[in-house]
């Protein structure tokens, strides 16, 4: 008795785990910037904390003075990273902050002054989370995603059903939000 071998029929469905996997080692390099000293997610690929296209070198952070610091609302709290983003054509840098009370600020990168700002929704109060992490209100807690073909922020508030203070546990939602930087 003797066997035949068919010769394997390629189609989408036989290929799909080659192509998922090609598409995954290939999408580091689909990554766009606007400039090569944006930070527009939370970390680079590796999740090192450090992001060499930076002009800064963590062995001179001795010799590195702060040029601007800046509180602005009683109990306000920033949980998420701060983003670098460069508008197209743009000279500055902006730095893109948010916080605990659903807060969204752009500051200019030089100077630290505030830009742009704006208050999303109330937040949501802690005390209605019972929970212990985050003291006085839950907003933004997460770093936003800035996709620089568009120009816009994608984020994350927590915060209570038709945009009300309050209203206990069991009325709070997040909310997604898009937001076209920098006039928010």
């Amino acid at each position: 008795m003797s066997s035949v071998a068919f010769p394997r029929r390629l189609t989408l469905f036989t290929m799909w785990p080659s192509l998922a996997w090609a598409v995954l080692v290939a999408l580091p390099a689909l990554v766009l910037s606007v400039s090569p000293t944006d930070e527009l997610q939370d970390a680079d690929v590796p999740q090192s904390g450090y992001l060499p296209n930076h002009n800064v070198d963590p062995a001179n952070l001795g010799s590195y003075v702060m040029q601007w610091r800046d509180t602005f609302n009683t109990n306000e709290m920033f949980h998420a990273k701060p983003l670098v983003w460069t508008p197209p054509g743009g000279a500055n840098e902006y730095v893109t902050v948010v916080s605990n009370q659903n807060v969204i600020r752009v500051l200019d990168g030089l100077t630290g002054a505030v830009v742009q700002q704006r208050t999303l929704d109330p937040p949501f109060l802690a005390s209605d989370a019972q929970c212990g992490d985050i003291p006085n209100t839950i907003g933004i807690t997460s770093t936003p995603v800035i996709d620089p073909s568009t120009n816009i922020t994608y984020l994350y508030s927590k915060g209570y059903k038709n945009g009300a203070a309050g209203g206990g546990a069991i009325n709070g939602q997040y909310k997604l939000y898009a937001v076209r930087l920098p006039s928010l």
